[in-house]
């Protein structure tokens, strides 16, 4: 038996803390050694030789931007740049140019900072580092946060990190930040978790944030990003936030950035896809609280859902392959989806005027539930015409009329999407009709055969078949000795039948068959059916069970 897996994936966030490693600026226990002054752009102060443990001392204008370099020192290098007056670090770097380290900086205030050469990890080397400082811009000149770009809920915007030195270098991250930068501002419309999904293409960027002001300085870091990440942040509803990216390294990186933004949470089985083999399919939670949080798992799941549904033709070994950007998404498997939506079903009005001009003024209105779907249907000219309009399952249909000319010569019928007659009558015939509520129940599918013992068709008998009342097929045969039409109708409903009699009903017969091709019901005209579809699918609440959780990638068969 065909059983329908349905897939749910539910990301969350709250679990699991990230880890990064831990190494950062060296302690300010180093010896001084020179002491350096550079006053116009482009000015450079070097040596070839400053020892591991050594420091040298560069006076700095407020305003002003700096980058500091050990490349090409023959032994691996972190180079820790503090406030001489204050102690407090400008800036830090391990491993920028291959082992080597660059800190650029804009300095807060003018005084003195000290550049602070270690070996690897934050050691002293008793051979010669190269040391360079170069002036790269005087205050006035642009900076980062001159013209941030407005990030706007679900539209990701791209970034070029251009090679060199950039302006900024946070004190807040594990690592260093030498590389160009990228500011982004963002305005949420209300509190709320925001998940800020970061791709890059060229070695680490890191993301960092202010709120309320852009400035070189006060910025917290987030995370660092190899090739894509997606974090979540608290934001306040009314207040600018600011995204800094900064590339750890001094070649070009380019990606894009997107905010994607809470939403409220809805049952994830109202809006399922539904899967064929070998196909991808791309999926993406928004941020904040969803609706499941499945106690299979060994973790739990208080974010948004997505869920897949696949119907396997054949008993047999499935693989299951997903990829995930940012933290961890667990898999589950269930075998029902409760959808809390109600269904739209669809009808058609037929209208008919026996004179054929129309129906001089006449209307009819349509209301489920009271409420108008289709208003003031009419026939301007000629003996027919059709309207259609939707309802949702379980309301009730009814109808008022608009009085014309010549009334006697109206009528109406009202079909479903099956074609069956569900309402209808003359002029200012009421309607009262309840559209069957399927309710999810899980649907069994059948075959009406019909035949003619002469071989000329039904010669107008025709047969309604009704589940729980409410027709869900109406046939016949127009010619020949045999036909067939399909149909579904819900586990558990009662079929029945109710016939139209036409000439020679005697040649008339049929069977209905189940999915499985055999026989439930039979006879000749006029034979009745009570037939009770069994139920197969034990359905008594959502069940998931739990498969994986995956950071990256997993391949899982079932």
């Amino acid at each position: 038996m065909k059983k329908n897996f349905i897939l749910s994936i539910g990301l969350f966030v709250l679990a699991f803390g990230f880890t990064f490693n831990t190494n950062a600026q060296c302690p300010n226990d180093n010896i001084p050694f020179y002491f350096w002054d550079l006053t116009d752009e482009g000015e450079t102060e070097s040596t070839t030789c400053i020892f591991g443990g050594e420091y040298a001392s560069l006076n700095v204008i407020e305003g002003a931007t700096y980058e500091v370099s050990t490349c090409g020192t023959s032994f691996d290098t972190q180079v820790t740049v503090y406030d001489a007056f204050s102690g407090a670090v400008v800036g830090y770097n391990d491993d920028a140019c291959g082992l080597q380290s660059t800190v650029s900086f804009t300095a807060a205030s003018t005084g003195t900072v000290n550049i602070l050469v270690d070996k690897y990890n934050c050691q002293d080397e008793y051979s010669c580092a190269e040391l360079s400082a170069v002036l790269l811009s005087l205050p006035g000149g642009p900076q980062p946060c001159d013209n941030p770009q407005e990030l706007a809920c679900g539209s990701p915007l791209s970034f070029v990190l251009a090679d060199g030195s950039g302006s900024y270098s946070p004190v807040d991250g594990p690592w260093g930040t030498p590389g160009q930068e990228a500011v982004f501002s963002f305005t949420p419309d209300e509190n709320g978790s925001y998940a800020i999904s970061v791709t890059n293409d060229d070695y680490y960027v890191d993301l960092f944030f202010q709120a309320g002001t852009c400035e070189a300085e006060g910025w917290t870091y987030v995370d660092d990003i190899l090739s894509s990440a997606s974090n979540t942040l608290d934001l306040t509803g009314g207040v600018t936030y600011y995204f800094l990216l900064d590339d750890e390294n001094t070649t070009q990186s380019s990606g894009s950035i997107e905010v994607i933004c809470p939403s409220e949470p809805t049952n994830p089985c109202n809006d399922l896809t539904v899967m064929t083999c070998g196909e991808e399919y791309n999926w993406s939670t928004g941020a904040g609280e969803g609706t499941l949080n499945p106690e299979s798992g060994p973790w739990g799941t208080p974010g948004q859902e997505v869920v897949f549904a696949y119907t396997p033709e054949s008993d047999g070994s499935y693989l299951i392959e997903m990829t995930n950007v940012g933290y961890y998404s667990d898999l589950f498997i269930g075998f029902s989806c409760t959808s809390t939506e109600t269904a739209i079903v669809d009808f058609t009005l037929n209208m008919f005027d026996s004179w054929g001009d129309g129906w001089n003024g006449n209307a009819i209105t349509i209301l489920a539930d009271g409420v108008p779907v289709l208003e003031n249907a009419t026939i301007t000219d000629g003996s027919s015409g059709s309207e259609t309009f939707s309802a949702p399952e379980g309301a009730v249909l009814t109808a008022t009329w608009t009085t014309g000319s010549f009334t006697s010569e109206v009528s109406f019928e009202i079909t479903n999407s099956s074609g069956d007659v569900v309402a209808g009558g003359d002029f200012g015939n009421t309607v009262d009709y309840t559209i069957p509520d399927s309710n999810g129940a899980p649907q069994a599918s059948f075959t009406l055969n019909m035949q003619d013992s002469w071989g000329d068709g039904w010669n107008g008998s025709s047969i309604t078949i009704l589940a729980d009342g409410a027709p869900v097929l109406t046939a016949t045969l127009d010619d020949g000795s045999f036909g067939s039409e399909t149909f579904s109708a819900p586990e558990g409903a009662v079929l029945t039948a109710t016939w139209v009699a036409g000439s020679f009903t005697s040649e008339v017969s049929f069977e209905l068959e189940d999915a499985s091709g055999a026989i439930v019901a039979g006879g000749d005209f006029g034979n009745t059916i009570d037939y009770t579809i069994p139920v197969v699918t034990v359905v008594e609440d959502d069940e998931w069970f739990y498969i994986d959780d995956v950071f990256s990638a997993s391949n899982i068969t079932i």
